[in-house]
């Protein structure tokens, strides 16, 4: 079926002509024998009418195909030469003309992407028929805006898919604007635009479809799903075997980062808490500095005696607090005793009426021998 293949791209080429089915017909009928197909096709298989001197050669319109006609001669000789260059000229023509193209492979070209997938150029039900003969599925690919170039190159375009796309489909590509692509999109969409969509040529049913752009790993695993049964080549294979190779080294390093992230996250874990224990104990460390300052400035209690002052402390809770000092001790200082208890943001009262004490000593404000002072909260 490859060799028919060939001969059918042979025929196009060298005649022009790129409907299949002509060339299959003319192939067909001479055996599959290009050089035959081709002089069929160019109406050079009939018996020559004989060549009159001095008279362009007639053929009558029975004999002919409705093909380019051949140029009328006047001599024998020059006659046979000069069909003989116009058969050489006309058969090796389409050697030199432009290949024939699509939308879609012009956009390619326009990206300057010269490795790609074999690109399919014929109709599709004939790439349906081709599908069947070379045991193969139809694949279609319709190019949207949003896709973007990028996919184009780094997955479409990559080594292992041109290679899974050669070996096991018959591949056809079209722009989503162009009338085949819309056609595709009719066709196999359902609400959303198709991207792939993999054909079993012989009922033209979609087997598989993608609506969004895939990573390569997803291309390669929606091509090798249905072609378990396919006879897939040592090519095939190898790109098989490399992923599944890249999948457990992908595996081994993942679970490598996985228990590097852990360790990490422990090892940050562990400074949080020492230096959360660090601070904590510092923090004490001044807290106890503080108050061993405060009581070294307030002092021991002194025992009873003649300059010595008893004060009662009436707490905002209802309690009281008793302790003496000396009688020339600063009111600062019973501030300072009052918040080595643990009072803070106070105001000590006394007298009556009462009044708020700060400043002078216990004997300047009168609180002597013995005295009652409120401690009150102060609000903020």
């Amino acid at each position: 079926m490859e060799q028919h293949d060939e001969a059918v791209q042979n025929f196009c080429a060298f005649t022009g002509n790129w409907d299949v089915d002509i060339a299959i017909a003319y192939l067909s009928k001479n055996n599959w024998d290009v050089s035959a197909a081709y002089n069929d096709f160019m109406g050079f298989t009939q018996q020559r009418p004989p060549i009159v001197e001095n008279r362009p050669q007639v053929v009558e319109r029975s004999q002919r195909v409705e093909r380019p006609q051949v140029v009328p001669v006047e001599r024998e000789s020059e006659g046979f030469f000069s069909w003989i260059g116009n058969s050489i000229s006309n058969m090796f023509s389409g050697l030199f003309t432009t290949t024939p193209s699509s939308p879609f492979i012009n956009y390619l070209e326009n990206l300057q992407i010269q490795n790609r997938p074999n690109i399919s150029l014929i109709p599709y039900e004939d790439a349906c028929n081709i599908a069947l003969n070379q045991n193969k599925l139809l694949l279609i690919y319709v190019h949207h805006a949003h896709t973007g170039d990028r996919f184009l190159r780094n997955v479409l375009c990559s080594s292992e898919i041109i290679t899974l796309i050669n070996q096991a489909y018959v591949f056809l590509a079209y722009l989503a604007t162009s009338e085949e692509g819309s056609l595709t999109i009719a066709r196999y969409s359902d609400d959303q635009a198709v991207v792939f969509v993999m054909i079993d040529p012989f009922t033209s049913e979609a087997l598989e479809k993608l609506t969004l752009a895939p990573s390569k790993s997803q291309l390669r695993n929606f091509l090798i799903n249905r072609i378990g049964d396919q006879s897939i080549n040592d090519d095939v294979q190898k790109i098989q075997d490399r992923m599944i190779r890249e999948q457990q080294e992908r595996e081994l390093r993942e679970a490598e980062e996985i228990e590097i992230r852990k360790a990490e996250e422990e090892s940050k874990r562990l400074l949080l808490v020492y230096e959360q224990r660090q601070a904590e104990e510092r923090r004490i460390r001044e807290e106890e500095e503080k108050k061993n300052k405060k009581e070294r400035m307030i002092g021991e209690e002194p025992p009873a005696g003649p300059y010595v002052t008893q004060i009662t402390f009436r707490l905002p809770s209802g309690e009281k607090l008793e302790r003496r000092f000396l009688q020339d001790t600063k009111i600062d200082v019973l501030y300072l005793f009052l918040e080595t208890k643990g009072f803070e943001n106070i105001e000590i009262v006394s007298g009556f009426p009462p009044k708020v004490v700060r400043d002078g000593s216990l004997q300047s404000e009168g609180l002597i021998p013995r005295a009652l002072m409120h401690v009150r909260l102060i609000q903020s």
